[in-house]
């Protein structure tokens, strides 16, 4: 903002960048197309930076979003080249416009729809899918996935180790369904997640999250492990309901460890 402050002063005396003839017209000064090409430049620079961040390991939750944030200048760059043509065409504020309101929708939708700590979806997506699914035909699985021991690693590690252990969890979730095409995956609340999927073939799915979490625990020190329990979703049945047939079987589990 200084730099930016600093360069108009020197323009209102001097013009290299653009002044005001005596007519009252706008003309563009000698060293118009430096503060375009410094513009371009910075703002490739912050691309670069949300692309790196977004393949980056460890921004799975924010992927989305810096995926968004690295295409975000696509549209206003190419409309501000097309008005440095075409001085006549005032479509660059136009276009930076619209492209920074879409970016805010997106992040407005990212602050009520997802999970703070764990960047899962929240309960309020679960239940926005499930009833989109409900007027749908195919069929749905819910997986119910509970921490085992997770006060153990509160109490002895900390709050600060319990939240890495449910990041942790997350991950793994987002491992085992990388190549699902219709799930959704969201925290339950506390330690418990639930994984939807129109895929009948769970197995795969349970043996995926416990070989992650297994080689994660080799890493840190404390064990991280879950319980999975699962319900087949019937038409006209509530959510709830399904989740309450998933944490029967959860309990069974729980009981035979």
């Amino acid at each position: 903002m200084t730099y930016a402050v600093m360069y108009l002063e020197i323009n209102l005396f001097s013009g290299i960048l653009f002044y005001v003839d005596a007519d009252g017209r706008y003309q563009r000064g000698p060293l118009f197309l430096v503060q375009y090409l410094l513009s371009y430049a910075y703002v490739l620079v912050s691309c670069l930076h949300a692309l790196s961040g977004a393949l980056r390991k460890g921004h799975n939750g924010n992927r989305k979003m810096l995926f968004s944030l690295a295409l975000f200048p696509i549209a206003p760059g190419a409309a501000g080249i097309l008005q440095f043509l075409h001085p006549e065409l005032p479509v660059a504020c136009v276009t930076l416009s619209l492209a920074s309101l879409f970016m805010y929708h997106m992040w407005l939708d990212q602050v009520v729809s997802l999970d703070p700590l764990t960047q899962l979806n929240n309960r309020k997506q679960l239940t926005y899918f499930y009833a989109r699914w409900q007027a749908g035909a195919e069929a749905l699985y819910l997986l119910l996935i509970d921490a085992n021991h997770f006060k153990s690693i509160n109490d002895t590690f900390g709050h600060i180790e319990g939240d890495k252990a449910l990041v942790h969890i997350a991950d793994a979730l987002r491992f085992a369904c990388a190549h699902s095409r219709n799930c959704l995956l969201a925290r339950y609340g506390g330690d418990e997640f639930v994984f939807l999927d129109c895929n009948a073939e769970n197995e795969e799915i349970c043996r995926r999250i416990h070989g992650y979490l297994k080689r994660i625990s080799a890493d840190i020190p404390y064990d991280i492990s879950v319980c999975i329990g699962m319900a087949e979703a019937k038409k006209n049945l509530p959510l709830q309901k399904v989740v309450e047939a998933a944490d029967a079987c959860l309990y069974e589990q729980k009981k035979s460890r």
